[in-house]
């Protein structure tokens, strides 16, 4: 099972290294990528139950500080996401009359959560990108 979510959390990042490169290279694809981020989750959890990714595995052992930094950006996607999934769905139940004002709590509470995560998953990276740095200048000076 372990192992399983490990792929999904590299296809995740691979995911979000792919979609940030076609929001740059034209800003209207936001909404569409994000609407697409559930689609393509449930494809790789689905076709994870009758087969193993082997690139993957074989990707991890080539090179693992790549993958290590695409589990990272993984679970910065499913953090991101589920925290935007919970503000529609408290706007939903508002709207409805059934959410007992937790929407307004998200509401001004919403984006500095985002942005909170955002410089929280940035220092991880840098610190992450450090290591490997690190470990990588040790392994040729030892050399």
């Amino acid at each position: 099972m372990f192992y399983r979510f490990n792929q999904i959390l590299i296809l995740s990042g691979l995911y979000y290294v792919v979609s940030s490169f076609f929001i740059l290279a034209n800003g209207n694809l936001n909404k569409a990528v994000a609407c697409c981020f559930p689609i393509f989750l449930s494809i790789i959890i689905a076709l994870m139950f009758f087969k193993q990714f082997s690139w993957v595995e074989k990707l991890s052992k080539k090179v693992p500080n790549i993958v290590f930094l695409l589990k990272i950006l993984g679970v910065y996607i499913f953090i991101y996401f589920f925290t935007n999934i919970s503000g529609i769905i408290l706007r939903y139940l508002d709207e409805r009359g059934f959410s007992l004002g937790l929407y307004s709590i998200y509401e001004e509470w919403g984006e500095p959560v985002n942005a909170v995560i955002d410089i929280v998953f940035f220092f991880v990276l840098v610190i992450a990108l450090l290591v490997i740095l690190i470990k990588n200048t040790g392994k040729v000076s030892g050399s």
